[in-house]
């Protein structure tokens, strides 16, 4: 008798061992499950920030802005309470991973067994992803911040020396070393809410599937601004909307005010839709096996992986078709050099496919658009460039007493502009009494036109984010900013979204596309999904890519707390995922 309850017993263990840990107690399921609905609800808000801020006319009208920061606002409150509900759940099951069962019933430990087939997520992952720019980024707001406290006037005098006054009130009184005290606290609320978008972009990135989501999420919403900018080119539109016309300029494109700012947006969105393309083309490959003939090829674009191959194709066209049309010189110059570079990072063996792949999607738009129109914008390059570099060396030149501390952040037009009152010589008329005080005081009541720029009377920006980001934040600026892209540059692993990053950086160089709020919302969120990417085991590894096979049978089982292991994989189920 008690020989066969030793032999039952010891069956139950060694069927149980072909298992993975399974948990259903319901408070823990529970609790499973308000993380889920937080890590949706905060990728459907970033989702949301992503788009409405580019469909706001890019959101740089004062309008705008304060719905962009309540938005920052929300995406701070998710991420909080996603990370307070990550260390409730980690504390009841431990730093395992984990993933809802196909009916929702049970967490399965291992998410990569055929039975795990849900949500799942990682509680071995820190609650605070500490990205590539997070520690640049605080250290950048918190010159930035130092930049706008009041100073005793010998401290400010002695540290910028250049910097002068704007009025009679700050002589020998307490100010800031900013120019715009104002204006520099609106520029910090705008680096802020783009930390905030960052650091939830990278919370978001340790998942493989909200990986894959984003970048589908980012091609077709690239293909949703591709067909407005290109109706409005057929229909030559003179209207953003066929309403809406913009304050400042009317060589606007698709939803921009700016077409060159929708090539930098347009870029980013390409090379999200390229690392579609690309993955959706070895899944084809994976399909079709080793060698195939070619009427196997031609048979296998009617079954699920060539129509995945065919629809993949679409955002990648129309994005780069839309990139086309603007003819953004610096745009398109971009975007290729971030084809390159991607080609680099992708390896030796599929570089002539990336090649091949990237000179026919390029061609189909080019035949489609024309070489001529393209040839004309490039063959103005020489007379353009006079312009651009002038405000360069104006720029520079403005630097001479605040190359340490800068003239504050986005402080630029008045640190250019604005100047004091030259002195007359002698036996001259003299100035009114109000420009006479203002010399010995060195306040900026004047305004300076830059030299070698005809018709310009002032410019806000300096065409350069590097150069205005050197005037406006000074020497420790630059130093942070050189930390932040070493950073950045040693944690890209995304070899498709981190070339859409590099291209944007270049593409700073010629003009001020990070300076658009919807710019930098997505140019951030894509650099923390681009570092993210390859966390964990490669995506060839993951089962969101391939089918999931059994688990091998498991000698050494890891303990679980005892909340947990009171519900094993003999309890009954409470509810549903």
């Amino acid at each position: 008798m008690s020989a066969k309850g030793s032999t039952v017993e010891k069956a139950r263990v060694d069927d149980d061992a072909d298992r993975p840990e399974t948990v259903s107690d319901g408070r823990i399921l529970g609790a499973a499950r308000r993380l889920r609905a937080l890590s949706y609800g905060l990728e459907a808000v970033l989702y949301f920030v992503i788009a409405g801020s580019a469909l706001a006319i890019g959101s740089v009208h004062p309008w705008a802005y304060v719905p962009l920061w309540q938005c920052a606002g929300l995406v701070f409150v998710l991420t909080v309470l996603r990370a307070a509900q990550l260390r409730a759940l980690r504390a009841q099951l431990g730093p395992y991973r984990y993933a809802f069962q196909a009916r929702g019933r049970q967490l399965v430990r291992d998410p990569h067994h055929y039975e795990a087939q849900g949500w799942e997520c990682d509680l071995s992952r820190p609650l605070w992803p500490r990205p590539a720019l997070f520690w640049p980024a605080v250290a950048f707001l918190a010159w930035a911040l130092l930049q706008v406290v009041p100073l005793p006037e010998p401290i400010v005098h002695t540290l910028s020396p250049g910097r002068g006054h704007l009025s009679m009130a700050e002589v020998n009184a307490f100010h800031p070393l900013s120019l715009d005290a104002a204006a520099s606290l609106r520029g910090i609320a705008f680096a802020l809410s783009m930390l905030v978008f960052y650091v939830a972009g990278a919370t978001l990135a340790v998942d493989f599937a909200a990986r894959r989501r984003f970048r589908l999420f980012v091609a077709w919403f690239g293909v949703a601004l591709a067909l407005i900018a290109l109706v409005q080119v057929a229909v030559r539109a003179d209207r953003i909307y066929g309403f809406f016309a913009p304050l400042e300029t009317n060589v606007f494109f698709g939803v921009f005010v700016n077409r060159n700012h929708f090539a930098a947006y347009m870029t980013m969105c390409a090379m999200a839709a390229l690392a579609v393309l690309y993955r959706a083309f070895e899944r084809f490959r994976y399909h079709l096996g080793g060698r195939p003939s070619v009427r196997r090829q031609i048979v296998a674009l009617g079954e699920r992986e060539g129509f995945g191959l065919i629809l993949a194709a679409v955002p990648a066209l129309f994005t780069m078709a839309a990139l086309i049309a603007t003819t953004s010189r610096g745009g398109i110059l971009s975007f290729v050099g971030a084809l390159g570079l991607a080609s680099v990072a992708i390896g030796r063996n599929r570089r002539r496919l990336v090649a091949v792949i990237a000179a026919l999607l390029v061609a189909l738009p080019l035949a489609w658009f024309g070489l001529a129109r393209l040839g004309d914008r490039f063959g103005q390059i020489a007379s353009d460039e006079a312009g651009r570099t002038a405000v360069w060396r104006h720029s520079l030149a403005s630097m001479s007493g605040t190359w340490l501390t800068g003239a504050g952040l986005d402080t630029f037009g008045d640190a250019i502009t604005r100047v004091p009152p030259l002195a007359l010589p002698l036996g001259a008329s003299s100035w009114p009494e109000e420009i006479a005080a203002a010399i010995p005081a060195h306040l900026r009541i004047a305004r300076r036109t830059p030299a070698g720029l005809k018709g310009w009377e002032w410019y806000r920006e300096a065409h350069n984010d590097y150069i205005q980001l050197a005037v406006e934040m000074g020497a420790i600026g630059v130093a942070i900013l050189v930390w932040a892209l070493v950073m950045l540059a040693t944690r890209m692993r995304e070899p498709w979204l981190a070339a859409g990053v590099a291209g944007i950086l270049a593409h700073a160089t010629v003009d001020f596309s990070l300076q658009i709020p919807a710019v930098a919302v997505l140019f951030f969120v894509i650099s923390a999904y681009a570092e993210r990417t390859s966390s964990g085991r490669g995506a060839a590894s993951r089962g969101a890519e391939r089918p999931r096979a059994p688990a091998a049978p498991r000698k050494d089982r890891l303990p679980i707390p005892a909340a947990a292991s009171r519900s094993r994989s003999t309890a009954t189920g409470r509810g549903r995922g």
